[in-house]
């Protein structure tokens, strides 16, 4: 987060499962602490993506080809749940930790929305775990113990 503003991010099912079958997954502040302690950097997962488009790796890349980004997880979900679910666009914001740009409606917007947000996060969590086929690609889901 950009803020030190403290922010309460509700799981899908999906992500408390997963995170329950982690190991060393223990009751902290942060989820996913520091190699040394404490909370991640901001660029932690921009390094992860940047080792996995190495010489050696294939090229991640999304339905336009472009390399794939930390901003392109969120913007995914703008999109997936501006154009697919009938889910009010502040709940969508406030899910995604923007502000409002409008000052007034974000003075009385004090809110979290919270119960609304861990319905979107259900429902992306469902999403994410479909398999769809097009006429150009079948999207697979990844599993553990398999390799392209």
């Amino acid at each position: 987060m950009k803020t030190s503003k403290e922010r309460h991010t509700p799981l899908s099912d999906a992500a408390i499962d997963l995170l329950g079958r982690l190991p060393g997954i223990t009751e902290s502040e942060q989820v996913f602490l520091a190699p040394r302690g404490g909370m991640l950097s901001n660029i932690t997962l921009t390094a992860v993506l940047r080792r996995m488009q190495r010489n050696d790796a294939p090229i991640w890349t999304d339905t336009a080809s472009e390399t794939i980004t930390v901003h392109g997880f969120r913007s995914t979900l703008r999109d997936w749940s501006g154009e697919t679910t009938t889910y009010l666009r502040k709940v969508i914001e406030q899910a995604l930790a923007h502000q409002l740009r409008d000052r007034a409606e974000a003075a009385y917007a004090s809110g979290m929305l919270f119960d609304k947000r861990r319905r979107l996060m259900d429902d992306w969590a469902t999403c994410c775990n479909t398999v769809k086929k097009t006429g150009r690609a079948t999207v697979v889901p990844i599993r553990k113990g398999k390799t392209a």
